[in-house]
């Protein structure tokens, strides 16, 4: 402060203090880029977190839709076994049904060669001047014959005609 004509102390002015030097901004220092430095290896890494959690995600639904798909093969193939032991056993009860029929039509057949044998017999005891020769060229007196009788089969099936 310098005095004045009146002798008082007047406040210096801002131009007449001594100029502070500006001040310099070199960069940052080693502290600093070892932080910025663990500041961006921290923001890879949430990068890469984030890519790997998407990746996830993806993998999760397409996991999820094979799931689902395998799911109604699944039931697909079930309902389709059901089908086909439903048939097999179909099958089955129609091939016993048939071998019991075939049974009792040779049975049929073994009764009839046998009442055939006997009505042959005594054919050839009522007639033994015919020979059985003769018997086998009138094949339609020996059915007229039989008419009056109903066949082994027709007894045995029920057949009217």
């Amino acid at each position: 402060m310098r005095p004045n004509a009146g002798g008082e102390a007047q406040p210096a002015r801002p131009e007449q203090l001594d100029p502070m030097p500006r001040l310099r901004v070199i960069g940052p220092g080693r502290f600093e880029r070892g932080y910025l430095q663990r500041l961006s290896g921290l923001a890879a890494e949430v990068e890469v977190a984030r890519e790997r959690e998407l990746r996830s995600r993806e993998s999760l639904r397409h996991t999820t839709a094979a799931l689902n798909v395998s799911r109604s093969v699944e039931h697909g193939c079930q309902r389709r076994l059901d089908r086909i032991e439903t048939l097999l056993e179909q099958r089955t009860q129609a091939l016993l049904a048939s071998e019991q029929q075939q049974k009792r039509l040779a049975l049929g057949l073994g009764a009839l060669q046998r009442e055939n044998e006997h009505l042959r017999a005594q054919l050839a005891l009522a007639a033994p001047r015919q020979t059985a020769l003769e018997i086998e060229q009138a094949p339609g007196a020996a059915r007229a014959k039989n008419r009056a009788r109903p066949g082994l089969l027709r007894r045995l099936f029920g057949s009217e005609r």
